[in-house]
């Protein structure tokens, strides 16, 4: 029962992604916040010989007390929603600009909207300089088979 909310959760973000533009902020947190949950729900599953041994009843029993549904095995599923809740509001809050400039530059100088130049992108090896260079060199490393030789 760990992977359960952890895969549901991303897949209802993936469905709903349109909503909030697909923003890692809000997948960040709202899968955070499930992660936490999904672990109490696999500790809870576990055997109860195991559960004894480990001595994590009493634990168990006061996150069964504070977590909503719980009972049901959905402990998960108000996390969720606090986690999609607190990952909207940072988009909302901290619009990060930042962030674009960074995916700009790593995007290539090919791209629209990158900011970035041909030198940023130059070689510091000049014998690999043209693209012709480097096949004949490639090829000459590899070693072809000699079928002449019989045994």
């Amino acid at each position: 029962m760990f992977l359960y909310p952890l895969s549901i959760v991303l897949i209802l973000l993936s469905l709903c992604g349109r909503l909030f533009g697909n923003s890692k902020i809000v997948y960040a947190w709202t899968l955070g916040f499930t992660g936490v949950a999904a672990v109490y729900d696999f500790l809870n599953t576990l055997p109860t010989a195991l559960r004894n041994a480990l001595h994590m009843n009493d634990m168990l029993v006061v996150a069964q007390n504070w977590l909503p549904f719980s009972e049901f095995g959905m402990a998960w599923l108000c996390p969720a929603v606090v986690g999609f809740v607190v990952g909207c509001v940072r988009m909302v809050l901290f619009d990060n600009k930042d962030m674009e400039e960074v995916a700009r530059l790593a995007a290539g100088p090919d791209l629209e909207g990158s900011v970035a130049s041909d030198d940023d992108y130059s070689s510091s090896d000049a014998e690999f300089n043209e693209p012709a260079d480097f096949a004949v060199s490639a090829k000459s490393t590899v070693d072809e088979p000699n079928f002449s030789e019989q045994s």
